[in-house]
């Protein structure tokens, strides 16, 4: 390095200054000179970093927790919250995505509640119901509506309503409904039972299809009942018809004078009062059935003796019997049976319709027996006789109203007798039963209740009432 020396007067050059330095010793300063600069950057630099960082993470953190909140919620969980503690407008949002959350809560739950209690309803109700989208997809059904089409419950856990659809094809009902946006209904046959369909498209208010319900209920029990009801009327008109119009055949030649013989006369009233009587038995054979089945007359039961009873009506019969032709015997009602839990007068006139059957369908020289028994539970009191018997077709149907055999149409009778019997027998608690082959004749049986038995249960049931009164 050299510099030169200046004289200040005259500015003229005096001399040189010349300092002389190894080169290896220049390098090692200036690299001392840059390791410094170098270090002292980066200690400049790391105190200018931290702060950044921490000022970034104080902002970062609670954002990531905002984030991780908006997360779950989106997930379906709103039991995160985010961090509240920061100030100004992080902090603001904050609370704001936690007060979202909270509401989000608060109405899904209040949803869910909805759907279960809208679940429960539509559960409990005895019809099959279904709804489904636009697309022909189940969205809403209960169980009942695979029971309906005779799908046990193992069936419904292990399939999807659309493949109950594609089984069951009452997707074409859906898609009818849907296409020609009005309701489809329409009565299936599935298991011999009958199966009401009634399929409605669903309509938005700009006149769009978004899918369709439908309803389905088992009938078979109505068609039953209805088929009950018209077979009623068709036999009344026919019973009431019959006597109606022999009555008028014999009055309109009486009154037209063209019978004269007193003889002929007498036999014609002889006919007419007959047919009236006749016709004032079915009417009030169908007047009884009435009062019966609308249970206005309660029954009252208590302990009654059946032996009594088989001896009494044996004693009020036995003329009668034998007037046609017939014996009646009277067995087991030596021994003293155990009170039966029934009504003296209704027993009686159940049996009394047995006795009345027994006589009309047994021929002279036949036998009619009145038999009692008696078990742990039951007593029983049986009419049995020689006549006729019973097909084993007709069996099924000897309680219905109006059946009679083929056999008898020609015997008196309304029709409406053991109709009568069986019901006032189950307004007992009793159980009328029939045995009966044809030819051989048949065996009514009325079979009660041990009163013992009935009083001794009334009896816990009072005890259990009382303890519940007194707690």
């Amino acid at each position: 390095l050299s510099v030169p020396i200046i004289n200040p007067d005259d500015k003229q050059i005096k001399g040189t200054t010349v300092i002389v330095q190894p080169a290896n010793e220049m390098d090692a300063g200036i690299q001392s000179l840059n390791f410094a600069l170098i270090t002292s950057s980066l200690i400049v630099l790391v105190i200018m970093v931290i702060p950044i960082i921490i000022a970034a993470l104080r902002i970062l953190s609670p954002l990531e927790s905002i984030r991780r909140v908006s997360i779950a919620m989106a997930e379906g969980d709103f039991s995160q919250r985010a961090d509240e503690t920061q100030e100004g407008e992080i902090g603001d949002l904050a609370r704001t995505i936690n007060w979202m959350a909270e509401e989000l809560h608060a109405s899904f739950q209040q949803l869910s509640n909805q759907r279960n209690n809208l679940k429960q309803i539509i559960d409990s109700i005895e019809d099959g119901i279904a709804a489904c989208n636009r697309d022909g997809k189940i969205t809403v059904h209960n169980d009942r509506i695979y029971s309906l089409f005779g799908l046990d419950p193992q069936y419904a856990k292990n399939t999807t309503p659309d493949d109950f659809l594609a089984r069951t094809r009452i997707g074409t009902f859906f898609s009818e409904a849907m296409s020609n946006k009005e309701a489809v209904s329409c009565v299936m046959t599935k298991d011999h039972r009958q199966i009401q369909v009634v399929v409605t498209p669903l309509i938005s208010e700009q006149n769009m299809i978004t899918g369709a319900v439908g309803l389905f209920r088992d009938i078979t029990k109505e068609q039953q009942l209805e088929q009950i009801r018209r077979d009623y009327v068709a036999n009344v008109s026919h019973e009431l018809r019959t006597p109606l119009t022999a009555m008028r055949g014999l009055l309109e030649p009486l009154t037209e004078g063209m019978v004269k013989d007193p003889k002929d006369q007498q036999r014609y009233h002889n006919i007419l009062l007959r047919e009236t009587m006749r016709l004032s038995r079915l009417i009030n054979d169908m007047l009884e059935l009435s009062n019966i089945q609308s249970g206005t007359n309660a029954i009252e039961l208590g302990p009654v003796n059946i032996t009594d009873i088989a001896h009494g009506l044996f004693d009020a019969y036995d003329a009668t019997v034998s007037e046609h032709g017939q014996t009646l015997q009277l067995h087991n009602a030596k021994h003293r049976l155990p009170p039966a839990w029934s009504n003296t007068d209704r027993t009686e006139q159940i049996l009394v319709i047995l006795i009345d059957n027994a006589m009309k369908f047994t021929d002279e020289g036949g036998v009619i027996t009145i038999e009692t028994d008696s078990n742990d539970r039951h007593v029983h009191i049986s009419v049995r006789d020689t006549g006729i018997g019973i097909a084993a077709d007709d069996l099924d149907h000897v309680f219905d109203r109006f059946y009679k055999a083929d056999r008898a149409h020609n015997e008196p009778g309304t029709g409406l007798g053991l109709s009568i019997a069986q019901i006032i027998a189950e307004q007992m608690g009793a159980e009328l039963t029939v045995k009966s082959e044809p030819g051989k004749g048949s065996c009514f049986t009325l079979s009660m209740p041990l009163a013992d038995n009935v009083m001794r249960s009334l009896d816990q049931m009072k005890d259990v009432y009382d303890s519940h009164d007194e707690s």
